[in-house]
């Protein structure tokens, strides 16, 4: 074939899945906990949420600038201008908490061993972890939302 030919491929590109989410989450796990952290070398909650879903190539902005301690509602605000509510948790799901009274924190809803779990990066453990939604978690949850752009 001529250098001049261009191939152009007709196989389509899906959407990412939950699954993909769950997937590219697991990646992170040991990673340290970092605030602010955007990288492999650390990352906090909201940095696992932006890389996981530009990892998918899913529209999703960052958010710098901010403190340890929640502003507020602005947190809640960016995560709900870009992503949507979801009812019921399931894998692949982001899961949105408070830690005080205002929500700060976040995670990704995985499944392992029949059971809900979820991925976050979290100060207090000083890495990212897979754990049970157990104790003290569900009462923490504001809400449940899922990434724009993936398939049904």
């Amino acid at each position: 074939m001529s250098p001049d030919k261009t191939i152009i491929s007709t196989i389509p590109i899906r959407p990412p899945t939950k699954d993909d989410v769950v997937a590219e989450a697991r990646k992170w796990i040991n990673t340290k906990w970092v605030h602010q952290g955007r990288s492999k070398v650390g990352i906090d909650c909201a940095g696992l949420l932006i890389r996981v879903g530009n990892a998918l190539g899913l529209d999703v902005r960052d958010m710098q600038g901010y403190k340890r301690s929640p502003e507020g509602h602005r947190f809640l605000e960016h995560i709900r201008g870009q992503t949507d509510l979801v009812r019921v948790p399931e894998p692949g799901c982001i899961a949105v908490f408070r830690q005080s009274y205002f929500p700060c924190h976040v995670g990704i809803f995985t499944e392992l061993h029949g059971t809900l779990h979820f991925v976050h990066s979290y100060m207090n453990l000083g890495k990212v972890m897979e754990e049970q939604f157990a104790h003290d978690w569900p009462r923490l949850l504001v809400e449940t939302r899922t990434y724009r752009g993936l398939a049904d």
